[in-house]
């Protein structure tokens, strides 16, 4: 199904267990009507990735739905800095989003006696904006899944994964080489976490991908490009059926997960 915001946004999203896994431990959400797209992907087996990743996007809705309805009032019409849920940039209120994300699934682990070995948690990447605002977005993420930007033919990865790999490449590559898959951090099994957040302004015709790693494990970047290139931009849920296609061509070793998001205007 695809979503619409006034001819402005239009977007789709698309699920699939994969061929390897019984359970689906992805969740995706478009609300429109709050400007939110969230992509997240649990962990910690026994059913408790689909709770963590379910009960993340549902706290975040929460707060971000009533922050964006507050906001839209007119006495939250300045350029406020505060970080509460009812006023203040979109960075401020997507932070506090996640710390109460991170703090429900946090304090299920604790009540559940649940250990470092066993902690359900999840990963997540979004994409907020004011309705009225859809091309000023706010960008957040934790972990490894991830959020492209196609733009004129060419696909941009503006998310950096939290893993010990990409730590070890920051850090000058020094020492072997640790596991492509080791999460520096995710939501629910640490007290705190530290989001990458940050802007963007988006331009007609930009297209914006989300994604749980089940797609880019298998679909390399130039794929994906190659993809979306070839995909009929007024088709979203077509053009998601083909990343997961290629995905489950692969192998479909793990849950597949996109939301794809087209701009064709602005609206200020």
């Amino acid at each position: 199904m695809q979503f619409d915001l006034n001819g402005k946004f239009r977007a789709a999203g698309l699920t699939n267990p994969g061929q390897m896994r019984e359970n689906n431990e992805d969740n995706f959400l478009i609300d429109t009507n709050a400007g939110l797209l969230v992509v997240a992907d649990g962990m910690g087996g026994h059913q408790s990735g689909e709770l963590a990743s379910a009960d993340a996007i549902r706290v975040m809705q929460e707060i971000l739905t009533a922050g964006s309805s507050q906001a839209r009032r007119p006495e939250n019409s300045g350029n406020g800095t505060g970080n509460g849920p009812g006023n203040g940039t979109g960075h401020g209120r997507v932070a506090t989003a996640i710390t109460a994300a991170n703090d429900v699934i946090n304090t299920l682990n604790l009540e559940r006696g649940y250990g470092p070995r066993d902690a359900m948690g999840t990963t997540i990447v979004g994409l907020y904006f004011e309705p009225e605002r859809p091309m000023d977005a706010t960008i957040f993420h934790v972990g490894d899944s991830r959020f492209y930007r196609f733009r004129n033919g060419a696909l941009d990865r503006i998310t950096r994964d939290h893993s010990a790999y990409e730590n070890w490449l920051e850090d000058g590559s020094k020492g072997p080489a640790p596991g492509l898959h080791i999460l520096s951090q995710a939501i629910g099994p640490s007290d705190s976490v530290a989001p990458g957040i940050q802007q963007q302004t988006f331009r007609p015709g930009d297209i914006v991908l989300l994604c749980s790693d089940g797609l880019t494990n298998l679909v390399s970047d130039s794929d994906i490009e190659a993809l979306l290139t070839s995909m009929d931009i007024n088709d979203l849920s077509s053009g998601c059926h083909a990343l997961v296609e290629a995905a489950q061509s692969n192998g479909g070793t793990d849950n597949i997960t996109v939301v794809l998001g087209a701009y064709s205007g602005g609206g200020t």
